[in-house]
């Protein structure tokens, strides 16, 4: 008897122990991103500033690879979230900024072979507040940023509303639940191309900080329409920081 209780019991204490490894495993699992967010954030030396790129002092990126740095971001913000991490910003009507989060359906940081805009594409009802305010004022930024990597990137341009039918094609079931009458002609459905032509870029992981320069000026692309290409701004003499 005394054996088959101790039996008993070490099976139980294995079908715990398989239990407790199981919800661990799946909590973990679940809430991985999340988790190294906040180790990140709180210990930044150990998990971002130690394994952050080495960058030579006054080496500067160039634009290819700052679009690199730019896309690797914005991807990372993405990653393990339906959404992602990424804010729209904007003016409404008496001049007052709004910031909202958004998730854009695409975004291109180099245009296609067809030499088109580089953009993103995000929808809206128009019914929203945010619609009334693009067409009083359409400049906007969107910031993508990357809690682990202490990195973000901010876009800045203006927004085009796109014509209905170019609006239908990129209607996808998930939106029903914010517009339920779905791509109707005349409804409140419309999407928007987000046309930007600056891009500013900051990466603790990348070891593009803004400790580095002066003036804490993010590192900055520039869009050159005539060339169709990124222009790299250059850190001055002016925002380099002395050493000590």
């Amino acid at each position: 008897m005394k054996e088959n209780r101790t039996q008993n019991d070490f099976a139980g204490s294995l079908a715990f122990g398989a239990a407790a490894s199981f919800v661990v495993g799946f909590v973990l699992g679940a809430n991985q991103a999340r988790i190294k967010a906040f180790l990140g954030y709180h210990f930044p030396h150990i998990f971002v500033l130690g394994n952050k790129q080495k960058r030579s002092k006054g080496v500067e990126p160039t634009a290819e690879e700052l679009l690199a740095i730019a896309d690797d971001i914005i991807q990372a913000s993405l990653r393990g979230k339906p959404a992602g991490n990424c804010l729209i910003a904007n003016v409404d009507q008496e001049g007052a900024p709004r910031v909202r989060p958004i998730n854009p359906m695409t975004v291109s940081l180099c245009g296609d072979e067809n030499k088109k805009k580089p953009k993103a594409i995000f929808f809206t009802n128009r019914r929203s507040r945010k619609y009334q305010q693009f067409k009083s004022d359409p400049r906007a930024e969107l910031v993508y940023f990357d809690p682990m990597g202490i990195s973000s990137v901010r876009l800045a341009g203006t927004v085009q509303e796109m014509s209905h039918d170019d609006a239908k094609s990129m209607w996808k079931p998930r939106m029903q639940g914010f517009v339920q009458e779905g791509p109707q002609d005349g409804g409140r459905y419309t999407t928007y191309e987000f046309h930007f032509h600056r891009i500013e870029v900051v990466s603790m992981r990348h070891g593009l900080a803004t400790t580095e320069r002066q003036d804490w000026a993010p590192y900055t692309l520039l869009r050159d329409e005539k060339q169709n290409e990124w222009i790299y701004q250059k850190t001055t003499p002016e925002q380099q920081v002395p050493d000590l």
